[in-house]
């Protein structure tokens, strides 16, 4: 195995053994008994969905264009509502250079694997109320599993063990690889901002361990806040092509805007659904079918585990077959 993918598994065990199993709460009668009433539904919406956005309700205003600009003060904002208007749009990328070679690439992040994007809305759940009832498996257990799967995939992928002995042999230490990689560190604290408004997390030199941290544990500061998953409709649109294999088999990123009409489904907590179902009203996408985030957990428990972390195709092609 190589020396990378033995230092990976190394730091996730060690962050892991952090984390408690704990008992796992059940889910309540009424929330299994809503999923085997709306199951027939649920198969079908997600015959149709081929990606997931995880995210949330609000968010805190950027001082510029880019959630990497910081934020002004407490001011929040209605992130769905935006969407609902503008859909997802393409946006800066921390790792657009790395993924793709292009540090102008503008994307939006979605994934093939629904328990991934909810690790992504976890972080808007407001850390003092967290209005999510019901999770099957803890954000710290899907990330770290998530993440341990992308490793092994390292471990196995001879084209990942040449890129990283040329980034060690050649690259690691250059002036612009460690310019680059101050700029990412800063970038990261910056896009923690988005939710929080602290520097719990701050990433950079000497905080190695908080974003790993930060993706196991951290909610929103946002009073009230919530996450939110969306899905995508299969086809809707072309994924760009992302270089390295094991971050293929989770992260999806799209040059093209998700319009809503491309969206299959919302997910939201039990006790939002509501206003959820209230703001796609006000735009017209009463048809849109909004599923309690709790009903989805159940439903989601009751799958196979291996469907649930079923790497992307991409994952498995060479580049010549996807789309640039």
């Amino acid at each position: 195995m190589h020396p990378f993918s033995l230092n990976m598994l190394e730091t996730l065990g060690r962050i892991a053994l952090e984390y408690e199993k704990g008992e796992m709460p059940s889910a309540s009668p009424e929330v299994a008994k809503e999923c085997e009433r709306i199951k027939d539904k649920i198969d079908a919406v997600l015959e149709e969905t081929e990606f997931f956005h995880g995210t949330g309700r609000f968010a805190y205003v950027p001082n510029g264009q880019s959630k990497y600009d910081g934020i002004e003060g407490d001011q929040v904002q209605d992130v769905f509502e935006r969407l609902l208007k503008q859909g997802l749009k393409p946006h800066d990328d921390l790792f657009s250079d790395v993924f793709t070679g292009d540090e102008s690439r503008k994307t939006v992040s979605m994934t093939n694997a629904r328990m991934y994007a909810r690790v992504y809305s976890d972080l808007y759940m407001d850390e003092q109320d967290d209005p999510l009832e019901y999770r099957y498996g803890s954000k710290a257990f899907w990330w770290l599993f998530f993440c341990a799967r992308m490793g092994f995939h390292v471990a196995l992928s001879p084209e990942t063990h040449i890129r990283i002995l040329k980034y060690n042999l050649w690259e690691r230490w250059s002036r612009e690889k460690l310019a680059a990689d101050m700029k990412r560190y800063q970038k990261a604290t910056q896009w923690q901002r988005t939710f929080r408004n602290d520097d719990r997390y701050k990433s950079g030199l000497g905080y190695k361990d908080n974003f790993m941290h930060l993706m196991c544990e951290a909610g929103s500061t946002i009073s009230d806040n919530y996450g939110m998953i969306v899905g995508v409709r299969a086809g809707a649109v072309s994924p760009v092509f992302i270089k390295q294999g094991h971050i293929r088999c989770f992260e999806i990123r799209t040059d093209e805007t998700v319009s809503p009409s491309d969206w299959t489904y919302v997910e939201a907590p039990e006790s939002k659904v509501d206003e959820v179902k209230d703001a796609l009203s006000e735009a017209g996408l009463n048809d849109l079918p909004v599923f309690s985030m709790e009903v989805m957990e159940y439903y989601h428990a009751q799958e196979p585990f291996d469907e649930l972390t079923k790497k992307h195709v991409a994952a498995k092609y060479p580049k010549w077959l996807m789309a640039k």
